[in-house]
């Protein structure tokens, strides 16, 4: 966030968000849609979706916990 300081987004009216409120936000709008990109990255990743959202968990916390709860 501090790479979009207010007077730089002001005159365009953005809302800047951190990852953790736009991840959540994204999760309100389509849960389901969400926990099938999840599934797909962790595939990718080789790794559980519990320890991708434990991974994701450092920079939003509360998605992750928003997302284990569905997992």
């Amino acid at each position: 966030m501090k790479h979009f300081p207010p007077e730089s987004v002001e005159p365009y009216d953005i809302e800047v968000l951190s990852p953790d409120e736009f991840l959540v936000h994204q999760f309100h709008l389509d849960k389901e849609l969400l926990l099938e990109k999840l599934h797909v990255q962790a595939a990718a990743a080789r790794i559980p979706v519990p320890d991708l959202l434990a991974r994701l968990g450092r920079w939003a916390p509360g998605f992750s916990r928003l997302a284990a709860e569905l997992c």
